[in-house]
């Protein structure tokens, strides 16, 4: 099957539009759609066509379109849906079971969608979305609530500031950061995927989890990447303890050696985390005096930033 994947990087960049899920905004979501279904077919149409051109076959352009459109409205439904059931995806779209299901793997492997849970019934969409650098990234309602909390939190610290959401329990993507201006200065790519256990934003996030998703977290093997990093259970539990007491986290090189940070969730309405802020710094500049301080700074920034 001729999958997105193999699509050309301007096709690629132009049709798939990230959803950011913390937004929850479908109104905006719909018009996203439709500007995404209105590029599509241009691009797709230049895809047969060169195809047509490549085997002298218009049968096997067809074929090609037919099979990249079956494959993006999958993602499509994933993304507006998500997290979405194997059989509720199939009746929407009114595909064979077997088919959605080989789509959503298919994509599975290239980091566009995910299982929820690791388990391949329900399924949302994956860290490699959020690498998309195109301008509907920008539109999500966290992004826009979050510019201004970001801002001004980088320039009470003049530090760099993280603005990152879940990929599952897996991981934390990063989808927006606020460079400080120091000569030396952390720093991670949009899209940069970290791990949950490992860093501040991620016990930050993990902290007001369910006791469930935090159990399922902590069962895992955790990655050991520094000395530091705590992947003893109970030890993980009484950090994060400590997490929901103060308001904030802190990574004090348990991911990488010389990277500090200081971290605070971004709640909704239920309580629940959309994601996750932080400070990050060079270990050489972290002061343990500021600490509160610097603590107080970013939990006021997430409160700022929660929804509901």
């Amino acid at each position: 099957m001729f999958l997105l994947p193999r699509l050309n990087n301007r096709a690629t960049m132009r049709n798939v539009v990230p959803f950011i899920e913390a937004s929850k905004e479908a109104v905006a979501w719909q018009a996203l759609l439709g500007k995404a279904r209105f590029m599509l077919w241009a691009d797709l149409a230049a895809v047969a066509q060169a195809r047509r051109r490549a085997d002298g076959c218009t049968e096997i352009a067809v074929r090609v379109m037919k099979s990249l459109l079956k494959s993006l409205e999958v993602l499509e439904a994933v993304a507006e849906m998500q997290p979405v059931g194997v059989s509720e995806l199939a009746r929407r779209l009114d595909l064979p079971k077997t088919t959605t299901q080989r789509i959503l793997q298919t994509f599975a492997t290239t980091g566009w969608l995910r299982p929820v849970g690791g388990e391949a019934t329900r399924w949302q969409i994956g860290h490699r979305v959020l690498r998309l650098q195109v301008p509907e990234l920008q539109g999500g309602q966290l992004y826009v609530v979050a510019r201004k909390p970001m801002q001004e939190l980088r320039d009470q610290v003049n530090e760099t500031v993280h603005l990152s959401i879940l990929d599952g329990l897996d991981a934390m993507v990063l989808i927006d950061r606020e460079d400080c201006t120091q000569n030396v200065r952390t720093f991670s790519p949009i899209g940069d995927r970290s791990p949950i256990h490992a860093t501040a934003i991620g016990t930050a996030v993990m902290a007001h989890l369910s006791p469930d998703e935090i159990e399922a977290i902590i069962q895992r093997d955790l990655t050991r990447y520094t000395d530091n990093t705590i992947t003893e259970p109970a030890a993980l539990r009484a950090e994060l303890d400590r997490v929901r007491e103060r308001g904030y986290s802190l990574n004090l090189c348990c991911y990488r050696p010389a990277v500090c940070a200081i971290g605070a969730a971004i709640l909704n309405s239920q309580g629940r985390p959309v994601g996750g802020l932080c400070i990050s710094m060079p270990a050489s500049r972290y002061v343990n005096d500021h600490e509160k301080i610097w603590g107080g700074l970013v939990n006021a920034a997430a409160r700022k930033i929660s929804i509901g």
